[in-house]
């Protein structure tokens, strides 16, 4: 069973509480934040208050998504704020190893995060490290882009390469998902799907639309 996953980067930050409230009564089983600081996308999103007046709200565990540079000087900020799971960037970290082992000592899951142009090669030796994988199919810092069609072989070469290494490692998959992309994305081999502007399609839609939403996606 695929798991869904809520991307807020493109609600209206003005009823956002309200907006991941409503996408969590449609099933969402947990929120995606992405951390952008202007530098490695450009794009600003939130931080660390943004994260613990979340955790306020939703029961449902809050992964962030480091789409910066030296995201090791932001995970302890981050920890504190209350995030239950955090993702790096392999090419914004000059020594995930490093990363991903403080994150896990500080009792959080951990992620990483590849762009489409990175090989699923690169995370060969990290692997065991990792408790997720997040794929990208769209360049980091905008909602709303097309998907790289390559993204659907390369979540079956991550999971080919993770069954040679005897691990059982979720694949995430991060853009452009919506009604046309999810049904193949799964067919892939996909386990949770980061949906966003599909769903929190415009400053207007209402609680009732954003739970529908989720849900079709849920229900897939």
């Amino acid at each position: 069973m695929h798991k869904v996953a809520a991307t807020i980067l493109t609600c209206n930050n003005a009823f956002l509480g309200q907006a991941v409230l409503a996408a969590q009564h449609g099933g969402a089983d947990q929120l995606h934040v992405d951390i952008i600081d202007g530098r490695y996308a450009s794009n600003f999103s939130f931080g660390p208050k943004t994260i613990a007046d979340l955790k306020e709200v939703v029961d449902i565990p809050i992964e962030v998504h480091f789409e910066l540079y030296d995201p090791q000087y932001y995970i302890d900020m981050f920890a504190e704020a209350g995030a239950d799971m955090m993702t790096i960037q392999m090419d914004g970290c000059a020594c995930p190893i490093q990363a991903v082992s403080r994150v896990r000592r500080l009792g959080k899951q951990v992620g990483v995060g590849l762009k489409p142009t990175e090989r699923v090669e690169s995370i060969e030796y990290i692997a065991h490290h990792l408790d997720y994988l997040i794929m990208m199919s769209v360049e980091p810092g905008f909602g709303g882009q097309k998907l790289e069609e390559s993204i659907y072989t390369k979540i079956a070469a991550a999971k080919k390469m993770f069954a040679e290494q005897g691990l059982d490692i979720p694949i995430y998959v991060d853009g452009s998902v919506n009604k046309e992309t999810a049904p193949k994305l799964l067919e892939s081999g996909a386990d949770v799907l980061i949906v966003g502007s599909s769903v929190f399609s415009s400053n207007k839609v209402t609680d009732e639309e954003i739970k529908a939403g989720m849900q079709y996606f849920k229900n897939l």
